[in-house]
């Protein structure tokens, strides 16, 4: 299958839609590649940090890497300066929620990541409403980088569970990171960094009205949920994002565009 791809302010992102990315997990799980794939779902706070943080440019930019639009403004960016007829963004959490609803009962899933309270609460939910949903693992990690001896075990219950997909819930840009420097030590199709979706599987943290999702304004909801910890992310990236994209329009500079064979 070939995929588009479309450099936006020095990011490599995938043109995609859910339907099509299934479709990929799908034919990935088949084919058992050599080395996983690497879902990451950016948004605008992601695609910024990739100018001043070079492993998270890298893991961005891998070749595995299936870097999609998670966030409204990089479809409008991609619709404007691409020219490419993007209809929707390929949200993290709403795409978690489809994987984990297609063929229950044959993918195999392994959760990475967040709290045992909210893995425990997503376990039980996920019980109740996808009684065929195969689980393979999880692994909680502590608030720290994992030691030798640790990430060595994890490495092993991982390849041990043979699991065809890694949910990694850790937050960006330590999620994103995290995969591109473990993913080749793993014998496993895909891995997917999906920020906060086990916490809004979980129920534990609410998830913006889907009016404000589709009009780009989902940040200004979770500023309010978390002011404290949000404050700097959006109002140092988001106003950057902002001039460099009129900077864009004003220049009439075209995103240079790929096609990738997977």
């Amino acid at each position: 299958m070939k995929i588009k791809r479309a450099n936006l302010f020095g990011a490599e992102l995938t043109v995609t839609t859910y339907a099509e990315l299934l479709q990929i997990t799908d034919e990935l799980i088949a084919s058992k590649p050599s080395e996983p794939y690497r879902y990451n779902f950016c948004n605008v706070h992601v695609v910024m940090m990739t100018l001043e943080n070079e492993k998270l440019k890298k893991a961005v930019n891998h070749p595995k890497a299936l870097s999609v639009t998670d966030g409204m403004p990089l479809v409008w960016a991609i619709r404007k300066l691409g020219k490419i007829p993007m209809e929707d963004r390929v949200y993290g959490p709403t795409f978690f929620e489809k994987a984990l609803n297609h063929r229950p009962g044959e993918i195999k899933h392994f959760f990475y990541g967040s709290t045992q309270e909210t893995v425990d609460a997503l376990l039980e939910k996920a019980k109740k409403e996808i009684p065929d949903l195969n689980v393979v693992g999880t692994y909680i990690p502590p608030f720290r980088p994992l030691k030798e001896e640790e990430q060595k075990e994890l490495i092993d219950q991982i390849n041990n569970s043979q699991a065809d997909i890694v949910w990694v819930c850790l937050g960006a840009p330590k999620q994103e990171v995290f995969i591109d420097e473990i993913a080749s030590k793993l014998n496993v199709p895909i891995m997917a960094a999906v920020g906060a979706a086990f916490a809004f599987y979980a129920g534990k943290t609410s998830q913006a009205p889907h009016f404000l999702q589709k009009i780009g304004m989902e940040w200004f909801y979770r500023l309010l949920m978390e002011p404290r910890r949000l404050f700097v992310r959006y109002f140092k990236y988001n106003p950057w994002y902002l001039w460099k994209f009129a900077a864009a329009r004003l220049s009439k500079h075209t995103l240079p565009q790929s096609e990738t064979e997977i």
